[in-house]
This record gives C-alpha cells, sequence and structure tokens, in this order.
C-alpha cells in the first residue's frame, strides 16, 4: 500500500514541498487566454442564485462555493461576453459536479444505489426523454418534481436549447451519456473492489471527462460548427487529447482530496504507483510526462487541421486549445485543488 492509499497524516517537509512544486511546474501548457475575476464573479454569484432555487449541494453551499465555476467557465471560453450563456455553462457544469461529489464519490454501496440505480436513468431520462405512455409519463414526473438534481438538469438543459439548437443539444446528450456510462463503470469498481487497469482507467476517464464542456465551446461563444466538421475522426481527435490533457491535470491537483484506499478513489497516479510498483513521486514524475504527450500531439494536429479548415472549425480548434490553458490554470489556482504535499508523496 503506498502512502496515497491512506489518510493524509500531515504537512510534508519543506523539502518534499519543493520537490513536488518543482515536478508540478514540469506541466507544459501555454498560458491561459483570459483571467477575469470580476466576470467570474459575477457568474458565481448567479449561479449561486440559481443553484439555491433548485437544492443543489443541500446544506453544503460551501462545497459549490469552493468549486469557483465561475472562474473555470470565464478561463475555459474566453471568447465569450454573454453572461446569459456563460451562465448557461455553469449551470451544467454544477448539476454534473453535484451529482458526482455528493453521489458517485460516496462509499462503495452507497455510490452504487444512488449512482447507477437511482440516479443515473431518471438523469438521462431528463436529458434524452424516452417514450412514456400516460400513466408511466405522469409518474416519472411525478419523480422529477420531487428530485432537486433532475429538476435542475431539466432547466439547465432548457437554458442550453435557448442559447443553440437542437443538434448542439443533441451533441451534448451523447457526451453526458458516455460521462453517465463512466460513472457506472466506476461505481462497479467500488462494489466489486476491482482495482482497474491504468489501461483500463484510462479508457474510462475518457468518458468521465471535461468532454461535457468542451461540445459546449461553440453554443457559449455564440456560433455553430457544422456537424460534419466536428463529427470529423481527427476533430473529436483533437479533442479527446485535450480532454486527456485537461483529466490528468484533474488527477494530479486531485491527489490531496482522493485519499481513501483503491478503488473507492482512482486517480492516474496512484494506479501507476500501484501497478508499476513504484514510488508515488516516480508516479507523479510519469504521469506529467503523459500529459506533456498529450499536450504536444495536441498542438501539432491543430496546427495541421487550422491549414485547411473552415474559418468555424478553426475557431473552434482554437477554443479547444484556450479550453485546456484555461483548465490548466483554474486547477493551479483552485481552492478545491492544490499540490499534494501534505500526503508524502515521496514515500514508496
Amino acid at each position: 500500500m503506498t502512502a496515497l492509499e491512506s489518510p493524509a497524516r500531515g504537512v510534508g517537509s519543506v523539502e518534499e514541498k519543493d520537490s513536488i512544486a518543482r515536478l508540478y511546474s514540469q506541466l507544459e501548457c501555454p498560458p491561459p487566454a483570459r483571467q477575469d475575476p470580476a466576470l467570474a464573479a459575477e457568474v458565481n454569484r448567479r449561479l449561486a442564485d440559481w443553484a439555491g432555487r433548485y437544492g443543489l449541494y443541500p446544506g453544503r453551499p460551501e462545497l459549490l462555493q469552493a468549486l469557483d465555476l465561475g472562474g473555470l467557465i470565464v478561463r475555459v471560453y474566453p471568447s465569450a461576453d454573454d453572461v446569459d450563456r456563460l451562465l448557461m455553462a455553469a449551470q451544467l457544469s454544477a448539476t454534473a459536479w453535484s451529482f458526482d461529489d455528493l453521489g458517485c464519490d460516496d462509499d462503495a454501496a452507497e455510490g452504487l444505489a444512488h449512482g447507477t440505480i437511482f440516479g443515473l436513468m431518471p438523469m438521462l431520462t431528463v436529458l434524452d426523454p424516452a417514450a412514456l405512455t400516460p400513466p408511466y409519463h405522469d409518474e416519472f414526473e411525478r419523480q422529477v418534481s420531487g428530485n432537486n438534481l433532475l429538476n435542475a438538469y431539466r432547466a439547465s438543459l432548457q437554458h442550453l436549447r435557448e442559447c443553440s439548437d437542437d443538434r448542439r443539444v443533441l451533441r451534448y446528450v451523447t457526451e453526458t451519456t458516455q460521462l453517465f456510462v463512466a460513472w457506472a463503470a466506476e461505481a462497479n469498481w467500488r462494489v466489486s473492489d476491482h482495482v482497474p487497469s491504468i489501461t483500463e482507467y484510462l479508457i474510462t476517464r475518457q468518458c468521465n471527462g471535461f468532454q461535457v464542456l468542451t461540445v459546449l465551446i461553440d453554443a457559449v461563444t455564440g456560433y455553430n460548427v457544422p456537424d460534419d466538421e466536428w463529427a470529423r475522426p481527427d476533430v473529436r481527435k483533437a479533442a479527446k487529447l485535450a480532454n486527456m490533457a485537461g483529466l490528468i491535470v484533474n488527477d494530479l491537483y486531485s491527489l490531496r482530496r482522493e485519499n481513501r484506499p483503491l478503488p473507492l478513489d482512482t486517480n492516474l497516479v496512484r494506479l501507476i504507483a500501484h501497478h508499476d510498483e513504484v514510488s508515488v513521486t516516480e508516479a507523479i514524475r510519469r504521469t506529467i510526462a503523459m500529459h506533456n504527450e498529450y499536450v504536444r500531439e495536441f498542438e501539432s494536429l491543430i496546427a495541421e487541421l487550422t491549414r485547411t479548415g473552415s474559418a468555424q472549425l478553426n475557431r473552434y480548434l482554437r477554443g479547444l486549445e484556450a479550453w485546456m490553458t484555461g483548465n490548466f490554470d483554474w486547477h493551479r489556482t483552485s481552492s478545491r485543488y492544490a499540490l499534494p504535499t501534505d500526503l508524502h508523496p515521496q514515500q514508496p
């Protein structure tokens, strides 16, 4: 068992802090395209009012405040100045984060029951309505009316519909369906006490990621990437590369929070340490190297794609780059995330 598989045992030494800080400084990512604290604060204020009306994070408003989704949204959509569209993205993010924090991150049995049985299918049905005959439709509507999260999801999706069109709504639903599949897979790891391989984790993590945010780039910014260009395999690959770079950053900066025994908390660093039988410091080094490979491949690919892409496609590709850099900056500065210096990461 590595040090990260047991609860934190206090703040590490100055030398440990310096060592980890030096490692994290090797993360390669261009600077963010925008930092606007005033705009972020306004998005956060409106989001808090909205979340309060729908009862998200019931009794735990400090969790939403610590998320600073306004700071994230303003950074990852730097070309968007419409506060209402930025709020729409923040609402969709808040509903997903609320479910993940209060459902999927729960202990094994509760996480499975709440996350996959009682949560995911109703949520998916809110996003993509089922064809139900009247008695069953009425029964489902009663279920929605009594569930704060379902009501919030429905309202946030309606906001997306008002800001875009049916095609982009369907794109969002498609990406969210993959997210739900990943949540179900991770819940199964917990109840079956299965520690996934690194490959299995990366495949699943690809779906449990930020593509539900990158798919909104044109909707939030106020233009439309044509379907035939958005669906191209090379364009999809670019989105997945940016997504994976962002996910690895999330894993690196989540180490302090994700300290329950595997597989209750699965994280790329911890899995590398576990399967490769290396120290956590070495696992961090390998994870950072993987992140940098994703960033370099992404930058190379979009440089090639923008030489022949349409104006809308090139705008989207630059939006992916801005999303990746903004996501990194948000994790680096968020109070929710931090360097894992309190977990003695140099111990084997």
